[in-house]
């Protein structure tokens, strides 16, 4: 087995353990019920080739990119999570976010969308973890949350507001 394979393997399976198995479809948006409300999860997979920069912006959580030598993929896995225990209250609140993404003159683009009149009585976040080739360029504009980068070799530009670099 080649050692890339390997890698693109056992990455998979720490997004499955960390993420855990339940991954939903962005039409769906089924909240899954946790300790601290209701969240949706869910994993998007690229082939890395032809992409040299990941470009994401966020508002409201957590980003966490892990650098992996020789990988030939990208993966991320997102968290939209809602402090509330009502079912419905929180499908409401899922149901105004959205996760954009696209790539475009080798750029991949991961955007946090708020619907224009978006309203929460209930915390929420959306978190990242997202891991890729230790070679690619990253732009992060993260306006509330943490930043944790490792692995990563090339060009790093970060717009933060609030939250801790590691």
């Amino acid at each position: 087995m080649k050692k890339e394979t390997l890698i693109s393997i056992i990455i998979s399976i720490a997004a499955i353990y960390i993420f855990g198995t339940n991954t939903y479809s962005q039409d769906e948006k089924t909240p899954v019920k946790s300790s601290a409300g209701y969240s949706v999860k869910k994993v998007l997979m690229y082939n890395s080739t032809g992409i040299g920069t990941l470009n994401i912006r966020n508002k409201h959580g957590n980003i966490s990119i892990d650098g992996i030598t020789g990988s030939d993929s990208v993966r991320i896995a997102y968290e939209i999570n809602v402090g509330s225990f009502v079912e419905e209250a929180a499908y409401e609140v899922i149901n105004q976010i959205k996760i954009n993404d696209f790539v475009s003159e080798k750029t991949l683009y991961i955007k946090t969308l708020f619907q224009e009149d978006f309203q929460s009585a209930y915390d929420f976040s959306v978190n990242y973890h997202i891991w890729l080739p230790e070679n690619t360029n990253i732009v992060i504009n993260n306006e509330f949350g943490d930043l944790n980068i490792t692995g990563v070799a090339d060009e790093i530009t970060i717009n933060a507001g609030y939250g801790n670099i590691a």
